[in-house]
């Protein structure tokens, strides 16, 4: 069987090289895509009102953790849109939420009885749970 020549080879491996480029490209740019902040507020919203029909509270002690929840939501937001920028960026950003989520807990904890803050961690967990079986979203999809 003949040989290609040489020029055929070099192209074919040029093309291969694009190829393999584009398609770096194209998976890179979707792992980094800024989330959509409508929809992460949606999908935000959704989990805080999930987790206030599961709270089922009433009056005062309704309005106020309904309030912590979204005061927390909106921080969450924001410090998604910023963007994380690379593995340390991620770290960071992780770090900050949990600190967030933190001073959500905290707050609660001056609104709600332990039972009711034992019911509160079990729903977040169970909605984080839920989140991971997913696999996560990326880009706001």
């Amino acid at each position: 069987m003949e040989r290609p020549n040489v020029g055929y080879r070099v192209a074919t491996r040029l093309f291969m090289l694009a190829a393999v480029t584009v398609l770096m490209a194209s998976f890179s740019s979707n792992l980094l895509a800024q989330p959509d902040p409508a929809r992460m507020k949606e999908r935000i919203q959704q989990r805080v009102d999930d987790t206030m029909k599961q709270m089922a509270l009433t009056g005062e002690k309704e309005k106020s953790v309904r309030s912590i929840l979204n005061a927390g939501a909106e921080k969450q937001i924001a410090l998604f849109s910023e963007g994380a920028g690379g593995r340390e960026g991620f770290a960071a950003m992780q770090e900050k939420r949990q600190a967030i989520d933190k001073d959500v807990e905290d707050q609660l904890g001056k609104v709600l009885n332990e039972e009711e803050m034992t019911k509160y961690r079990s729903i977040v967990e169970k909605q984080r749970a839920q989140r991971g079986a997913r696999g996560g979203r990326r880009g706001g999809q």
